[in-house]
């Protein structure tokens, strides 16, 4: 990888981190901030389109936090088994808000102290 090349894998690296913590502390704004942009070849995108779902959602954004949650279920819908319910998590949330008639226990959206990966 060039120098440039891992800079910005460092720098994507250390604004995901940013982003978790200020989610963590409910500074949505903020950690939106951090989340974007999502570059096409960054290996973090993933969980950001997961966490700007979630963000979204929280703040009652249901086409935005559907248009995340979607990007991130398709990314990740081969992903390695261990990651397989933050997949199944994000698309119940993501079922839930195309059908609000649905309740589901697990269609709700993670408060900020939810693990994160």
């Amino acid at each position: 990888m060039s120098d440039a090349g891992s800079s910005y894998a460092f720098a994507s690296e250390v604004s995901y981190m940013k982003g978790q913590a200020l989610f963590r502390l409910g500074r949505l704004d903020e950690a939106a901030d951090e989340f974007l942009p999502v570059r096409f070849l960054d290996k973090l995108a993933g969980p950001r389109f997961r966490r700007l779902g979630q963000i979204e959602d929280k703040r009652g954004n249901r086409e935005q936090a559907i248009k995340w949650y979607a990007r991130f279920v398709d990314l990740w819908q081969d992903c390695d088994p261990e990651l397989r319910p933050q997949v199944d998590e994000a698309r119940a949330r993501l079922a839930a808000l195309q059908n609000p008639s649905l309740k589901a226990s697990a269609g709700t959206p993670p408060g900020p102290t939810s693990p994160a990966t």
